[in-house]
């Protein structure tokens, strides 16, 4: 494996202070990965959790009374505001941890054409790693959702009130 060549730096790293930058960055990748899979799983989580409330509303196949309504829709407001607070956490950590991968990077002197990280590797990324961003659909989806149960809540509010 070729190493980057360091005479040119200022301060070349010790060849441990290498292998500890190269340790720490196999550990980070490690945690940017599983900090994925928790943010897909949370964001599966979820979807399954507001069909299976939606189900809830409908379980006799007619509209369902309005105070049984108002129990789905506050269940499913409080279970989405939650679902944000939890998934806008694991993104950040993710966030942290692809910031430390570049840092670890560039610390190593790393070419950028053979970096990991999105934000080095800004040719590779973009040529490969196209479509709809996902992070703002992960936290925007609860906020919408929200907006849905509390708009139901107030229907089904509505109907007791009037009668």
């Amino acid at each position: 494996m070729n190493q980057p060549n360091l005479s040119n730096l200022s301060t070349a790293l010790s060849d441990q202070e290498r292998r500890d930058l190269s340790d720490q960055l196999d550990r980070t990748l490690s945690a940017a990965i599983k900090e994925d899979q928790i943010v897909w799983t949370v964001f599966g989580i979820f979807w399954a959790a507001n069909a299976v409330l939606t189900v809830g509303l409908f379980t006799s196949g007619n509209y369902p009374e309005p105070g049984v309504g108002m129990v789905i829709a506050s269940a499913g407001a409080g279970m989405s505001a939650m679902w944000y607070l939890i998934q806008a956490r694991a993104l950040g950590f993710l966030s942290f941890y692809e910031e430390i991968i570049a840092d670890l990077e560039q610390d190593l002197n790393f070419a950028n054409n053979r970096s990991i990280s999105g934000h080095r590797n800004k040719v590779k990324f973009n040529k490969f790693v196209r479509g709809v961003r996902v992070r703002p659909l992960m936290t925007g989806s609860p906020i919408v959702i929200v907006v849905v149960w509390v708009v139901a809540l107030g229907i089904f509010a509505y109907q007791i009130r009037c009668g």
